[in-house]
């Protein structure tokens, strides 16, 4: 009969319907764990190179404090041509230690940046994305 053939017919569209709001939120569910975990690494990596870049500076700091030392007791063994030689090769090497650690902080400070503006876009694209399922899983809850 019509009437029953109708009734099949809506309630195979009702049941496509499901299937696809189905596939359509375990899609999204699994774009959110992806995008979590890749912000979960982004976040590591950014914390990695900060601390990358405070060893790097501790160790600058240690280098420059050494040659200091040595310049000092060049310096306190007198005047002779072996001492001024030392105290100028410390010298040498202290400018180019902090020439060196100027460096490797500049490109830390880069990866940084760069690191930062990644996982800016990270978080936001897992914002999106969560808003999505948010937004289907109610248009699902009103549709019961």
């Amino acid at each position: 009969t019509p009437l029953a053939q109708k009734a099949r017919d809506e309630a195979v569209r009702s049941a496509a319907q499901r299937g696809e709001s189905t596939a359509r939120r375990r899609a999204l569910e699994r774009e959110v764990r992806l995008r979590r975990r890749a912000v979960e690494a982004a976040d590591a990596l950014h914390r990695d190179l900060s601390e990358l870049g405070a060893s790097e500076g501790k160790g600058a700091d240690s280098v420059a404090a050494l040659l200091q030392q040595v310049r000092a007791q060049a310096s306190r063994a007198g005047r002779s041509a072996e001492s001024s030689g030392l105290q100028e090769a410390a010298g040498r090497i202290e400018g180019m230690a902090e020439a060196s650690a100027a460096e490797i902080q500049d490109v830390i400070a880069t990866a940084l940046a760069r690191r930062k503006a990644l996982l800016q876009k990270a978080q936001g694209a897992l914002a999106a994305a969560e808003a999505n399922l948010q937004e289907l899983s109610g248009s699902e809850g009103q549709a019961r």
